[in-house]
């Protein structure tokens, strides 16, 4: 019997109107076995399960990132503390995290970054370049696979966003940037990867293919396709 790597969404949306938004990524990457963990809806965590899984995807919300009033804040909060910075339990490997939108804002702010409204007080509605790190000489493994998945070009996604990520925590390194964030994709080391914006677009793939790329790099132990 073929066992799958699991993964879990931990869902920090509450509005029915989006309840399938994680579909984005667990219909993108079937390889996976995925549970979802609706935090915002009140169900709790357990670490046990979250050292368990090979990947973790914190999704988006229509909530602040860093609105300490939010019930369920404190403790996804902690539980990312420790599966980036705490000690590994004996046995385990630390899960690859990935943050998108608020995920990436509240990862960005619970390990020394900050989170905010857009440096131009904007709110951004529009098509925007995601454009690699082109840094010469750069080495960073996720920087080089995002090279090559984007062939020397951008990828144009359709986004919106009144907050971003204000300041990288020390641990960060951009991955990608666009006119209006300079931290449109970045990694946490040791095991993260955050998108700032919430992308909007018909070409799933592609974005798929760019977090694929990057986790790949990080990772033998999750399977992109």
């Amino acid at each position: 019997m073929l066992i799958l790597p699991c993964a879990v969404v931990l869902d920090c949306e509450d509005e029915e109107q989006w309840r399938t938004h994680d579909e984005l990524w667990t219909k993108a990457l079937p390889a996976l076995h995925w549970t979802t963990v609706a935090v915002a809806r009140g169900e709790k965590l357990s670490m046990e399960t979250l050292w368990a899984a090979q990947g973790i995807l914190l999704t988006g919300s229509h909530h602040c990132a860093t609105d300490a009033s939010l019930p369920w804040r404190a403790m996804l909060v902690d539980a990312m503390q420790q599966l980036v910075q705490g000690p590994v339990p004996p046995g385990t490997t630390r899960p690859q995290i990935v943050g998108v939108c608020f995920g990436c804002q509240l990862l960005a702010d619970c390990l020394g970054g900050s989170a905010g409204p857009n440096p131009d007080s904007s709110f951004v509605l529009r098509c925007e370049e995601w454009r690699p790190c082109s840094s010469a000489g750069c080495s960073h493994g996720p920087c080089a696979a995002l090279r090559t998945a984007a062939e020397g070009t951008a990828l144009r996604i359709i986004e919106t966003h009144g907050d971003c990520v204000v300041e990288l925590p020390a641990c960060a390194h951009v991955l990608c940037s666009s006119d209006s964030c300079s931290h449109e994709l970045f990694s946490l080391a040791p095991n993260g990867m955050s998108l700032v914006r919430t992308p909007h677009t018909a070409e799933t793939s592609s974005v798929s293919a760019y977090f694929c790329s990057a986790w790949d790099a990080r990772t033998s132990r999750v399977p992109s396709r």
